[in-house]
């Protein structure tokens, strides 16, 4: 997969780390703004996109928000969840989650689309994370969206994942609210 420029589109928050090896936040605040907590960053970053980042920022103007931010459980840029580590470093999560926090202080009231499929069933510190970014989430009393069905292990189905199904790209899809 190579990496294109965004088309009408341009990230003005891009959180990362001095080694460029840790991608914290990418997107923009709007005045509806679209949180999207997926599994690992990708290759996307402030001047090229990939296509998880295309497809969330189609995918956010469709459903009306003029904004749209990526998150992850653990920040480490790779381009497969198997190469993230087993053990993850607790420096790492918590810088992670201090940026998470302004994100949802900024977005209060909004709306997270859960992103991660089962991915999170192979990693007790991903389950961990994810949990603690779940309840950030309800103290800021956003709302929590997954597309279509979970998945057999219960999971909210991974965005990239949706966007290669023919039936989610002629619109046939269900946007789900997860009561808490």
């Amino acid at each position: 997969m190579s990496n294109r420029r965004y088309v009408d589109y341009k990230p003005t928050i891009y959180e990362y780390d001095r080694t460029n090896n840790l991608r914290f936040v990418l997107g923009n605040y709007g005045k509806k703004t679209l949180v999207c907590v997926a599994i690992n960053p990708n290759t996307a970053d402030a001047d090229t996109s990939d296509n998880t980042m295309n497809d969330l920022i189609k995918f956010s103007r469709q459903q009306g928000y003029d904004g749209c931010i990526m998150i992850n459980p653990y920040p480490l840029i790779c381009n497969s969840p198997s190469k993230l580590p087993i053990e993850f470093d607790r420096k790492i999560c918590e810088a992670n989650l201090k940026y998470i926090s302004s994100v949802f202080e900024h977005c209060k009231g909004g709306d997270l689309l859960l992103s991660w499929g089962d991915y999170i069933l192979k990693n007790h510190d991903f389950k961990e994370q994810v949990a603690i970014i779940l309840n950030k989430a309800k103290e800021k009393k956003m709302r929590l969206i997954h597309i279509n069905s979970l998945t057999k292990g219960g999971n909210p189905r991974h965005f990239r994942n949706l966007c290669r199904d023919k039936e989610y790209n002629a619109g046939k899809y269900n946007v789900n609210v997860i009561k808490y």
